[in-house]
């Protein structure tokens, strides 16, 4: 991988777009004003593109800073996490297993397996990663995570695919919406509608796949939201509609004017896995998933 930007790059750009100066990031930075000039010139030379514009006196990021700025945060941050856990690690021979799920993911189940897996597991901690996992089968074969969660199982012999329990993909529509009086939605529903999705590519075993794929009906317009309380905020607000597993929806469902609809006559479900390495993950990752599994079978969210 050949990277043009280095580290002392990205925290000089965070440190210039915070303060709004050159003269101030170098303080910060503990560098002289000089250097921090030369830093900068040397990464838009590098990438060829201007980072910052000045206006009235004062240094703003351009389009292309801001797309950067996003990047280097999310890097810094991971790097300082992984400083801190390596560190604590072996100040206090702390172990931890790490649960990767799509930033999309239903976290509402999470402070009560980590209370019942410290119960069982003393003096090891769950950490989710879910701000640095894209995709996280990959990041299980990496060793970047011990245990994934996702919605089909892993297609890798060295992964074991454990059934967590049956969900049900519906429609999120705002509550006054006109649509909200009909037992289901098939696809032709959506063709008039603006529609809301994490991400515009296609993801397999997901609603394009199983749903929006079987037919040559169009959506209309189609706005990616990577977040799942955006999507939920602009659905209230009768921007438009989504579709969501009931898992990811149950927590919005009595706090917000929406309403869930089934999918078809025959409704669409998806089953979601915990998936293990089998040679790179410890037993811990196998007693976190049976206490996720355990919950999930006492607290299963009821359906549309």
């Amino acid at each position: 991988m050949n990277l043009k930007l280095e580290i002392l790059h990205f925290r000089m750009i965070k440190a210039i777009s915070d303060t709004g100066s050159v003269t101030a990031a170098a303080r910060q930075l503990g560098v002289t004003q000089s250097a921090l000039s030369h830093r900068l010139h040397d990464a838009e030379r590098r990438l060829d593109a201007m980072l910052f514009e000045r206006k009235n006196r004062k240094l703003f990021l351009t389009d292309t800073g801001r797309r950067l700025l996003f990047s280097a945060e999310i890097i810094l941050n991971e790097l300082e996490n992984v400083e801190y856990q390596i560190s604590t690690a072996t100040a206090k021979n702390f172990e931890s297993v790490r649960i990767g799920m799509k930033a999309y993911g239903p976290y509402h189940w999470f402070p009560c397996v980590v209370r019942r897996f410290r119960q069982s597991n003393p003096g090891v901690e769950i950490e989710l990663l879910a701000d640095v996992v894209d995709d996280p089968v990959q990041a299980l074969q990496d060793n970047v995570i011990d245990l994934a969660i996702i919605s089909r199982p892993g297609n890798d012999d060295q992964l074991e695919s454990i059934k967590l329990f049956r969900d049900e993909m519906v429609a999120v529509l705002p509550a006054t919406h006109p649509k909200s009086t009909l037992t289901h939605l098939e696809v032709e529903d959506f063709s008039s509608e603006t529609y809301f999705t994490y991400e515009t590519v296609p993801e397999k075993g997901r609603e394009y796949d199983l749903f929006f794929s079987h037919s040559k009906t169009r959506i209309k317009k189609i706005i990616r939201i990577g977040r799942t309380d955006a999507i939920i905020e602009m659905v209230s607000a009768g921007l438009g509609v989504t579709v969501l597993t009931h898992w990811i929806l149950a927590p919005y469902l009595n706090s917000h004017p929406i309403i869930a609809k089934p999918l078809t006559e025959d409704r669409l479900f998806i089953d979601w896995y915990a998936v293990i390495h089998k040679e790179k993950s410890s037993t811990f990752a196998y007693s976190a998933t049976d206490e996720i599994r355990r919950h999930l079978m006492q607290n299963r969210p009821e359906a549309a």
